[in-house]
């Protein structure tokens, strides 16, 4: 309408409040993984997000969920405690 352009990308299945929490909880109730290791099953959900922007979003609620007490680091691998 005034000549802006459209973006060129839309989500069609944009992620639900508390999906990330979920599946993040999910796989450490497997065992400890790394950031890089939970960015993987984040992008394997959504396979229109690249890698690094799952592994950003995993490393953010990584820190939200270690500031509630639901997750704790030791070293490079993360834990549910």
């Amino acid at each position: 309408m005034r000549e802006v352009q459209l973006p060129a990308f839309y989500q069609d299945r944009p992620f639900r409040r508390g999906d990330t929490q979920r599946l993040i909880l999910a796989a450490l109730a497997e065992g400890p993984k790394t950031n890089s290791e939970l960015g993987r099953l984040v992008q394997a959900s959504r396979p229109d997000i690249a890698h690094k922007a799952a592994a950003n979003r995993t490393y953010q609620c990584l820190l939200r969920l270690e500031a509630r007490g639901r997750v704790r680091r030791d070293g490079r691998v993360w834990l549910a405690p």
